[in-house]
């Protein structure tokens, strides 16, 4: 959201009742399901990303929230959940596309038939990736000071900054009041993400780096929680078909 378009529905609020949206709250949305929303990627823009021709702005190496188009150097997330899923996408050549998606026991157990590794060492099923992705549930600070929830998708190289940055989180502790020592909630840290150039003899991209800025508000706390209990409760669902294409790094760069 642009600033110029927060302050006249500042202006616009102010004219209200506010306090009469209370009674109402979340109505006129009718029996809009999971199905209903597009839970937007916080993706990295690659050197072929499509959105650098479309989005005005757009560089390799910022990051974008692929529904609102709003773009970032650097920002402030607040982790909330997280899954770990192998993905089947189609081989491009035969049209592409998300084909399905299996536990990881299923897959590293042998349970599933036919997976196979290809001559660069990766998963392949039937001619289709089979790709381990991991998945941050997050919700994103915008420009103007909101708090938007989004889908942070790393897989590849990525993987070992998506281990990295749980080891990160579960490393934490704090003291309660009753001398008890515990692991905080993910949703009760903040972090910054930015981007950085990374490079293999396959090629080169852009990576994803996290620093831990510290403790959250309490408002904060509590909508980290609201989207934690509705990713948990299965109650989100990301537009997957934008995923593989988006946040790709080189073909072989596995």
């Amino acid at each position: 959201m642009s600033k110029e378009l927060a302050k006249t529905e500042n202006q616009q609020l102010a004219t209200l009742d506010v306090a009469s949206f209370a009674a109402e709250a979340g109505a006129g949305f009718g029996n809009a399901d999971r199905e209903s929303f597009a839970l937007p990627f916080l993706s990295v823009l690659q050197g072929l990303s499509p959105q650098l021709e479309n989005v005005e702005g757009a560089k390799p190496g910022m990051l974008i929230n692929t529904i609102t188009n709003e773009l970032f150097k650097e920002a402030n997330v607040i982790p909330c959940y997280f899954s770990r899923r192998y993905l089947r996408w189609g081989a491009r050549e035969n049209g592409g596309g998300l084909k399905g998606e299996y536990a990881p026991y299923d897959v590293d157990s042998g349970k599933i038939q036919g997976v196979q590794r290809d001559s660069f060492g990766r998963l392949t099923i039937d001619g289709d990736q089979l790709v381990d992705t991991r998945d941050h549930y997050v919700l994103i600070q915008s420009a103007d000071g909101s708090w938007q929830q989004a889908l942070l998708s790393l897989s590849k190289t990525q993987i070992k900054k998506s281990k990295k940055w749980l080891t990160r989180m579960q490393s934490l502790e704090c003291t309660l009041p009753d001398g008890r020592i515990v692991t905080p909630p993910s949703f009760a840290t903040m972090y910054k993400i930015f981007t950085i150039k990374e490079e293999n003899s396959l090629g080169s991209w852009w990576g994803v780096d996290f620093e831990l800025i510290g403790y959250v508000t309490n408002e904060q706390y509590q909508k980290g929680k609201a989207f934690f209990q509705a990713c948990s409760g299965g109650n989100i669902q990301a537009a997957r078909e934008q995923d593989f294409a988006q946040t790709s790094t080189p073909q072989n760069a596995w």
